[in-house]
């Protein structure tokens, strides 16, 4: 007997639409659509994580669109509201039926999943109105969000005004770093004394091992005695060598570090300009920290030491 009431878990539902809504943009496979959904908190009927094969039952179930399948028989006509369309459901088989093809187009929309709503928290998507101009919106997923939608081209204008305020001169970056190795003549001399004592402290201990074996040797101390503190003098000298390793490789590229930085500082929104739409998310990443939408503008939040270049450039106070 078919059953003819058949409901949609409500608290599913907002994932399983935004799990079709990011699916069909083409920058998911299944796997990072896995853990992009864990990360939102969703879980399976189980109440555990759940595998990338249930993602794909789930992204070819019709039963989204409002159809129910019973014993091979398909019901349009099914009581259960539908939380997607039929073109976005068409959209993601064709994508299922061919990945690679997505794959190519991944960097269609280079911003989404990385701005976020300013009102609900949900992450923008993207699509292409009258085939060729790039809008972004809130999911919604969480709820009906009324954030207006925004052209990709004003996203990037208000991204070059961003990097525009961290522009620094060639005489400014000359200032800023002669004061870097002035600081750094003191972190010279404290990771050379540092080498120093651990270095010291190695050969101390190397010492003991070698006296301790010939000691042995020359029956002076006991097999187990040689045996006990030969491995605790081996573990410790171990350790420190370790940490040796460790302090040389710290600091050695603080100076090249931080001219790139400067340097990036002076050519972020030049080279922002001038890249492709993938190398332009690929900068916005390395400098960006968090990026929100609300009412039309972009709130920005910079990395640090960006984010202190920007707010010194603002004051023209270098010197503080």
């Amino acid at each position: 007997m078919l059953k003819t009431e058949v409901e949609v878990d409500p608290q599913a539902a907002p994932f399983v639409k935004q799990m079709f809504e990011l699916y069909a943009t083409g920058s998911y496979s299944l796997m990072s659509l896995r853990k992009k959904m864990i990360s939102d908190g969703m879980v399976y009927r189980n109440g555990k994580n759940f595998h990338k094969s249930t993602l794909e039952t789930i992204l070819k179930n019709p039963f989204y669109t409002g159809i129910f399948l019973w014993k091979g028989t398909r019901y349009e006509n099914a009581s259960h509201e539908a939380i997607i369309s039929n073109e976005l459901f068409n959209q993601v088989q064709e994508k299922l039926l061919n990945p690679y093809k997505s794959k190519s187009k991944k960097h269609l929309f280079p911003y989404t999943n990385l701005i976020t709503c300013g009102v609900c928290g949900c992450s923008l998507t993207a699509e292409i109105k009258k085939g060729k101009y790039i809008y972004y919106h809130c999911t919604g997923y969480k709820e009906n969000c009324k954030q207006p939608y925004i052209r990709q081209e004003l996203i990037e204008k208000q991204f070059e005004e961003v990097l525009e305020s961290i522009h620094i001169s060639d005489e400014v970056q000359e200032f800023v770093l002669q004061g870097i190795r002035e600081s750094f003549k003191d972190k010279i001399e404290y990771h050379n004394n540092r080498i120093a004592q651990i270095e010291k402290q190695i050969k101390l201990l190397q010492d003991r091992i070698d006296q301790a074996y010939l000691d042995k040797l020359d029956k002076k101390i006991s097999e187990d005695f040689w045996r006990l503190h030969s491995k605790n003098w081996i573990e410790e000298k171990e350790s420190l060598t370790h940490k040796l390793l460790s302090s040389q490789k710290a600091d050695s590229a603080y100076l090249e570090n931080a001219n790139l930085i400067l340097e990036l500082s002076k050519k972020a929104a030049a080279l922002f300009k001038t890249r492709n739409t993938k190398q332009k998310r690929q900068l916005i990443t390395m400098l960006v920290s968090n990026c929100s939408y609300k009412d039309g503008k972009l709130d920005l939040e910079l990395i640090s030491p960006f984010n202190m270049i920007m707010k010194t450039s603002k004051s023209g106070n270098w010197c503080a």
